[in-house]
């Protein structure tokens, strides 16, 4: 470190100007050496060499430019930001129209749905829906085989025992071919006049059972609303131990309709009752049974380790059993 003999400001050694006062610092005489030849008769040097303790510091220039003044940001103007992508700004317009639209289309249809329920008026559901509210019949599309001069709706399995189809003694494998003089050709003809019925109104239907008509009366309920039914445990549901069964039609020497096994599951009930592939189930407990779902639900109704008398046709021979029904268990196949 050295200090500047005019102002006494420490300086790095390796300094020769002050950088506080800019005077000369002093130097070292190897740095005065000079191997240049004397000439004696060389004029002295004047300026500011030959003054002592001159200032030979002149601080540099700065090598950038002028600072000129900023230019301010380009700001474009409010019909140039608004319109400025224009593509955008339509396909917003677009999607919010059509967003409201569709939402002003559904609150009004779902206001004159409200209305027209408010005034009393029947409102069109599903058909299958209404028809197993009104009725109280899972209903599908009649097959061609086995009734080809018959148009109706069939009955593939009853919703309870004392549903209105139960009352009325419809039974599940039926055909329903009219209702209230009415011809009923598929499920919306069958819709059509049960949503101009009022509930509670008893009318005339018929049906198309094992090659004839049977008559009854009807009554009807609401189309809206679902009866409501006791949730069974699949625990307390029973178990018959076959896995697959198809609709047969019809038992040899007779016009019967019945249920016949394909598969019966190994140790479970049917199995260890006697029952085989090729035996066609025609009753459980005395209730007809004419499709593998009206089948699976009655043995469901059934609870676990109780018995139930099945009826069922080996051949041309009809033959009864009185069996224990087990329980589904993890690794059970659920009834079909």
């Amino acid at each position: 470190m050295t200090s500047c003999p005019a102002c006494n400001t420490e300086t790095q050694g390796w300094a020769r100007f002050c950088r506080n006062c800019g005077a000369a610092l002093q130097v070292s005489v190897t740095e005065m050496d000079d191997t240049r030849r004397f000439d004696p008769h060389a004029p002295r040097p004047t300026g500011p060499l030959s003054t002592p303790n001159a200032s030979l510091y002149a601080p540099p220039q700065s090598v950038y430019p002028t600072a000129q003044p900023l230019t301010p940001p380009y700001k474009p103007s409010l019909l140039k930001t608004l319109f400025g992508r224009k593509f955008v700004w339509l396909t917003v317009f677009v999607i919010l129209f059509f967003a409201f639209s569709v939402a002003g289309i559904t609150i009004s249809r779902n206001r004159r749905i409200h209305n027209r329920i408010a005034s009393g008026e029947n409102v069109r559901r599903a058909p299958d829906k209404s028809i197993q509210n009104a009725l109280g019949v899972m209903a599908s599309r009649l097959s061609e085989a086995g009734y080809e001069d018959i148009r109706g709706v069939f009955v593939n399995q009853l919703v309870s025992d004392d549903g209105p189809a139960a009352q009325a003694k419809i039974e599940a494998g039926d055909v329903i071919t009219e209702l209230n003089g009415q011809p009923v050709s598929d499920a919306r003809d069958l819709d059509r006049i049960l949503n101009s019925l009022k509930s509670g109104t008893e009318v005339p239907v018929k049906v198309h059972r094992d090659g004839e008509t049977i008559s009854a009366q009807i009554k009807v309920g609401d189309p809206a609303v679902a009866p409501w039914l006791e949730p069974v445990d699949p625990r307390d549901q029973g178990f018959l131990g076959i896995g697959e069964t198809t609709r047969r039609c019809c038992v040899p020497g007779t016009k019967r309709r019945g249920v016949e096994i394909e598969r019966v599951n190994d140790n479970g009930p049917a199995d260890l009752f006697g029952l085989r592939p090729g035996d066609v189930i025609v009753e459980v407990d005395g209730h007809a049974v004419r499709t593998p779902n009206e089948l699976a639900r009655r043995i469901k109704a059934v609870k676990p380790r109780n018995k139930v008398q099945i009826t069922f046709y080996r051949g041309s021979t009809e033959q009864k059993i009185e069996m224990m029904v087990g329980h589904v268990g993890p690794n059970r196949f659920t009834e079909d």
